[in-house]
């Protein structure tokens, strides 16, 4: 078995609800092109490595509706 941990590093979404660091917020520029770009490039990762891990763990992601965006 195959086992894939991922410090993403703070992976909010796209929506302010309050609990968002201040670089991840509307105001600061975070916006819906910037996450999903950013959900792109992990999912690139994710399927470029080698060994295909059989589990995926991803630390400092801010809700299950972003696992949901990124599958």
């Amino acid at each position: 078995m195959v086992v894939l941990s991922y410090n993403v590093q703070n992976l909010f979404d796209a929506t302010d609800t309050g609990t968002e660091y201040a670089e991840f917020s509307a105001a600061s520029g975070w916006d819906a092109d910037s996450y999903y770009e950013r959900l792109a490039r992990l999912s690139r990762v994710i399927r470029e490595a080698s060994p295909r891990p059989d589990v995926i763990v991803m630390q400092e992601v801010e809700n299950a509706g972003v696992v949901t965006d990124l599958i």
